[in-house]
């Protein structure tokens, strides 16, 4: 397989996982029918085969076993990455994840710099110790807003630019800002890490991604000085990413009209919200996880 053909192979599995994500989202998994041929589908593609599966219903954690047995079969390289792109487009469809997150988990896994127009070559760090410095200042500046005026704020302060450019920190705070798991950012930078061939950068990288993930646990400057200053003398130094899940303020739009409005996490209701059905009845209660626990007092 040529680069160009890598490329174009790549290309179609992202765009057709846009499309997938976005339909099953707004109509659910039941148009995956629509899609692919759901009586016999193709085994030999990990994606229609993946997406069978989901459409049967079959639970995401056999679904994964089963694809990764298969994708463990493939000798060529290439296409063993390209069926691993196709497997995680569907485990993140049947999660729901929306295009944003799945946009930079897929992208994550290559290095291809024309995927979207604005996509560019990182700048080469020059001097190891200047950036170090500006990523633990910005670090400390961004971390004392976040305590003060909560995640909601992020937003104000991500560098679009640098954003389109894949940086690491840009892309972790804007994960942090849509309330993703920091499981799952840790995930997306690391993959975008591994591909880092030169050493500096990848410490810098690997730097701003415990930065990215003490703003997500809400560490002080002195805990964050100390993490970032071990990250520049160790090379492989890497925080475990804190499992607690930082809720965001804002609506899900689910099926029959009904919309929730209140606090989400990873893609879910979780904390304080309001349900609102189209006959115009509402639930307004504390949630855990999508699940209804109970109705707020008063």
């Amino acid at each position: 397989m040529t680069n160009e053909d890598f490329k174009n192979e790549f290309k179609s599995i992202f765009e057709k996982a846009m499309l997938l994500s976005e339909e099953t989202r707004r109509k659910g998994l039941i148009v995956l029918k629509d899609y692919i041929d759901v009586n016999k589908p193709n085994q030999n593609d990990v994606m229609e085969f993946g997406l069978k599966l989901i459409y049967d219903k079959i639970h995401d954690y056999i679904t994964d076993s089963v694809l990764s047995n298969i994708i463990s079969l493939e000798n060529d390289n290439q296409k063993k990455i390209l069926k691993t792109v196709q497997k995680t487009a569907v485990l993140a469809i049947q999660q729901g994840y929306n295009k944003i997150v799945l946009a930079l988990l897929l992208s994550s896994f290559v290095n291809i710099d024309n995927i979207n127009e604005d996509d560019r070559i990182i700048t080469v760090y020059e001097d190891f110790n200047k950036e170090f410095n500006r990523i633990l200042e910005r670090t400390l500046f961004i971390s004392d807003k976040t305590l003060k005026e909560g995640m909601l704020c992020l937003d104000d302060y991500i560098d679009a630019e640098k954003l389109n450019q894949r940086d690491i920190m840009e892309l972790g705070l804007k994960l942090t800002c849509n309330g993703m798991d920091a499981l799952v950012i840790d995930r997306i930078l690391s993959n975008i890490i591994n591909l880092e061939n030169n050493k500096k950068r990848m410490i810098l990288k690997t730097i701003q991604k415990n930065a990215v993930l003490a703003i997500h646990a809400g560490y002080d400057a002195k805990n964050i000085e100390m993490l970032l200053n071990m990250g520049a003398n160790i090379k492989n130094i890497v925080i475990e990413p804190n499992q607690k899940m930082i809720p965001y303020i804002g609506k899900i739009t689910g099926k029959n009209g009904v919309l929730y409005e209140g606090e989400i996490v990873n893609g879910t209701p979780h904390g304080k919200g309001k349900i609102t059905y189209a006959d115009g009845r509402t639930i307004e209660g504390n949630w855990k996880n999508g699940k209804f626990l109970e109705a707020l007092e008063g």
